[in-house]
């Protein structure tokens, strides 16, 4: 979260500032005991009116990444902002969604490379009574697979 500057608040205390952006990020982990080598990650993120269209196609994004993610690491991919306003603000009810994939090759001779696809709902809620911001993303039905379950190939 990136916030406005903090303010003093009436009684000497520091009150944040608002929340003016939201960065995203996908934390990638090799849950294997051997690295995950020539790693090439993209993510994209756009709204849609009424969820994503059945013919959606999921582009890619500008947004890519390399990587050598060793056994048990975590990767975070580039991130992706959304305004605040555009996230928060009831008046635009949008479904907003992060998708994104990463290609690898392990570290055995003569095996395929391997992709994984990944999408989510970003949903926004306000928690009561406190009113604080709340972000969760919901696995999305489609572009969720492992090598040839995959919606696109390699």
């Amino acid at each position: 979260v990136h916030r406005h500057p903090a303010r003093m608040g009436t009684y000497g205390g520091i009150v944040s500032g608002n929340p003016h952006t939201y960065r995203f990020s996908v934390i990638l982990k090799n849950g294997g005991a051997t690295p995950a080598v020539n790693a090439r990650i993209n993510v994209s993120c756009d709204k849609f009116n009424g969820g994503i269209p059945a013919d959606f196609a999921f582009p890619d994004s500008g947004l890519f990444g390399n990587a050598l993610i060793g056994p048990q690491i975590t990767w975070h991919t580039p991130s992706v902002t959304i305004g605040a306003t555009e996230l928060q603000d009831p008046a635009l009810p949008t479904d907003r969604y992060l998708w994104g994939w990463v290609e690898y090759d392990d570290i055995f001779s003569g095996t395929t490379r391997h992709r994984t696809e990944i999408c989510f709902q970003i949903i926004f809620e306000r928690l009561q009574p406190s009113n604080d911001p709340w972000i969760r993303f919901e696995p999305y039905s489609r572009f969720n697979a492992a090598d040839d379950d995959c919606l696109r190939p390699i």
